[in-house]
């Protein structure tokens, strides 16, 4: 089950410059008998830091429905500082690299070197930011969905949670890149090589 799923990780994770490799996470089976939302190593990280982690292996493979990342599947506050994944991920929707959702949380300094699937709200790092912000990372990664597909994010809006509050902070990708291949499987135009969508 992934960390944190149902009240979220609320602490300090810090990998030293470890890695985990070969993270195999399946939640995406509509008949399977465990949740198939917020889905990662992480399902939620809530006020948290994460630091200094790498994801990879040949058989990284995380799956799941909604919100899912290889790191985490939402992220409430928190920080993703110096991460690495390299991994295959797949969702319906908010699916990213590193993270599905980043709601008033950071992530920085990080790498994305994956192959991130999907249908709405895509990215190479982030699937969905609201009131967050992405800083010095890159995306290698190759992306595929049906709108609002980007190479570092899939959206970046007020609210991309509809259930939430509107965020008191301004969303922000500052001093990133993105490398790999962003494609739609619908030919929709809200696909770009940094941001699918932006509102």
């Amino acid at each position: 089950s992934p960390i944190g799923h149902d009240l979220g990780f609320k602490s300090t994770f810090k990998g030293n410059g470890h890695a985990i490799k070969n993270l195999f996470i399946s939640r995406a089976s509509p008949t399977s008998p465990y949740d198939q939302d917020y889905i990662g190593l992480f399902g939620s990280v809530k006020g948290a830091l994460i630091n200094d982690l790498k994801i990879t292996g040949e058989a990284t493979r995380i799956e799941g429905d909604d919100i899912v990342g290889a790191i985490a599947g939402t992220g409430y506050n928190s920080t993703l500082s110096e991460v690495y994944v390299r991994a295959e991920v797949y969702g319906d929707i908010t699916v990213g690299g590193i993270i599905g959702g980043i709601r008033d949380g950071l992530v920085e300094k990080s790498i994305s070197e994956s192959r991130v699937f999907g249908n709405t709200r895509v990215g190479g790092i982030a699937g969905g930011i609201q009131g967050g912000l992405i800083r010095d990372s890159v995306s290698n990664s190759n992306v595929t969905g049906s709108e609002h597909v980007g190479g570092v994010a899939g959206s970046v809006l007020s609210n991309f949670d509809y259930h939430l509050e509107p965020s008191q902070y301004t969303p922000q990708i500052q001093h990133c890149f993105a490398t790999g291949d962003v494609g739609s499987s619908a030919d929709s135009n809200t696909v770009g090589g940094l941001v699918g969508y932006l509102y």
